[in-house]
């Protein structure tokens, strides 16, 4: 019973905003679509780097291997010993690995300033 009170109250606050559930629960396929970006990954044609822990979930790795075979400019780099929690555990590593991706980006476009 008391979950169903609490969906009760939840639906009863959700009623006093009827265009946030307007944009929460009524919107069209094609709206939700507009929002998601993987099937025009291959659009994008600036330099990505995905830096992905190597012992993260199995569905993100997929997901970060998938989205590096879609774009064109993507470089996939993986920390075998970090989990999905990079920028705590590994924030010296993530900071040299950004580091180095920037530089190799100005260094193909012959603009070495990145000290």
């Amino acid at each position: 019973m008391k979950i169903i009170a609490q969906d009760l109250q939840l639906r009863q606050e959700l009623l006093c905003y009827p265009l946030a559930c307007q944009l929460l629960f009524k919107r069209r396929q094609a709206e939700i679509e507009a929002e998601l970006v993987q099937k025009r990954l291959y659009m994008i044609d600036v330099p990505i780097f995905i830096l992905q822990g190597g012992q993260d979930t199995l569905d993100a790795l997929a997901k970060s291997r998938v989205y590096a075979q879609l774009m064109p400019k993507v470089e996939l780099k993986m920390i075998a010993h970090a989990g999905n929690d990079l920028p705590e555990s590994c924030a010296g590593v993530v900071a040299i690995e950004i580091r180095e991706f920037i530089k190799a980006i100005l260094k193909s476009h012959n603009l070495n300033k990145l000290n």
